[in-house]
């Protein structure tokens, strides 16, 4: 027999019940609508489809979730599209030069002078000092008479330089007489303009005695004043150390020959320690060559080590030494060795491979107002970018026209530029200029 479904079974009508009188008069009172029938299947359907729906929800949650999509797309759009605009208005560039470079053999002979005139090479000066000390067996104490001595600055305001002869004398107010030494006569530089000329020299007292020790103190010439000379108002000097050394008693003394050997050790040790320490006082702007200096030495009064029975032996030495603008000296260089050099800036990289041979005087000295001398060697030139005008002048460039822009530029063998972001079309106002050492 086959299987019946839903559609097969037919749905009777229930027959309606007996009711009370008053339940059928009141059943009967109201008014009869005519019922349609649904079948199960439509009435199971929309019982499964129909959902309530709370008070004033008007759109479905897709409608929902697609408009709120919308708005995070519309946000992120925004986000990234405001970034790459900051990003370009806020971008960046980098340019990196290799300047020119040549290597050139030859020797040149220079001149310079203390005080330049118009267009001459002028050098400038350097002194150093240091003191070392040793210890030596002492003998006998013997009665010993010591001068004291100190340095001091001569001046010259006159117009033309001044020869001052060994053992002139310096009076300080107090009427104290110091002295040149014996065979050393010095010539103080003419004044230039209104800057006096100017000498150091070391002086030493009159006479022995501690009544000579000072300390800083102003000084005339009183030969001029004895020979009433108008110079006795504008050549003057004035203490740049203090007088010390001054002695006169019974002191433990040393054997010469010691005294003489500790002395020439002691001055050895100051000539190397002077010689190597001066280049790490040079500015960067300047050069300094240990030939074209001087190291003089001073005998400073001893002292007892009485722990000991020894006494001390001091030696102070002082070095005067040129130094040279490198930037000066290496365009004098170009222009003697360098083929096709205009006059723009260069600097020879390699001053300390190079040699060095003063023609005169023979040896350099505070009282000379010019010196000579050939530098000789293979000298590295390297041109210089002046990386601000370039950092100036670049901004704005479009990048097709970049490497036109840069060789209107001296001295530059090659440029390259690096843009962020990448797709800017010229150079921003941020730009950093780099030379790049060579063989980077």
């Amino acid at each position: 027999m086959p299987k019946k479904t839903i559609r097969d079974i037919t749905i009777k009508k229930r027959p309606s019940s007996k009711t009370s009188e008053s339940t059928r008069t009141s059943v009967t009172s109201k008014k009869t609508v005519p019922v349609r029938h649904q079948s199960v299947q439509s009435a199971v359907g929309e019982k499964k489809t129909k959902k309530a729906q709370p008070t004033g929800f008007t759109h479905s949650y897709k409608e929902h979730h697609s408009r709120g999509s919308s708005v995070v797309f519309w946000v992120i759009l925004f986000v990234i599209v405001g970034g790459l605009i900051a990003w370009t208005f806020m971008g960046s560039a980098r340019i990196e030069i290799v300047s020119e470079f040549a290597q050139v053999q030859g020797e040149v002979t220079v001149t310079a002078y203390k005080q330049a005139v118009d267009d001459d090479f002028e050098y400038e000066i350097i002194t150093l000092k240091e003191v070392l000390s040793q210890p030596v067996t002492a003998g006998e104490a013997e009665f010993v008479e010591e001068k004291a001595q100190g340095t001091i600055v001569v001046y010259n305001e006159e117009s033309s330089s001044q020869r001052l002869i060994e053992e002139t004398r310096f009076e300080t107010t107090e009427g104290l007489i110091y002295k040149i030494a014996k065979g050393k006569a010095i010539t103080i530089p003419a004044a230039s303009g209104d800057t006096p000329g100017s000498l150091e020299v070391v002086v030493y007292a009159d006479e022995p005695g501690e009544e000579y020790n000072t300390e800083l103190a102003d000084f005339v010439i009183p030969g001029w004043r004895e020979t009433g000379s108008s110079k006795f108002d504008t050549q003057y000097a004035r203490s740049k150390t203090a007088m010390v050394g001054g002695f006169s008693g019974v002191r433990r003394v040393v054997d010469d020959t010691d005294k003489e050997s500790a002395q020439e050790t002691l001055n050895n040790m100051l000539k190397d320690r002077l010689v190597k320490e001066a280049p790490a006082q040079i500015p960067e702007a300047f050069v300094f060559f240990p030939k074209l200096s001087s190291v003089s030495f001073t005998s400073l009064p001893t002292s007892d080590d009485e722990d000991n029975d020894k006494v001390i032996i001091k030696e102070e030495g002082a070095l005067y030494g040129l130094l040279f603008h490198r930037a000066e000296l290496s365009q004098i260089l170009a222009e003697e060795i360098v083929e096709g050099y205009a006059g723009e800036p260069i600097l020879v990289t390699n001053f300390e491979d190079v040699s060095i041979n003063i023609v005169t005087p023979a040896v350099v000295s505070e009282s000379d107002t010019s010196v000579q001398f050939t530098i000789a060697g293979i000298f590295d030139f390297q041109w210089q970018v002046d990386t601000e005008l370039i950092e100036t002048t670049a901004v704005g460039i479009l990048k097709k026209n970049f490497n036109t822009s840069m060789s209107a530029f001296v001295g530059i063998q090659k440029a390259s530029l690096k843009m962020y972001p990448v797709w800017l079309r010229s150079i921003p106002e941020k730009v950093k200029v780099e030379v790049l050492e060579l063989g980077v």
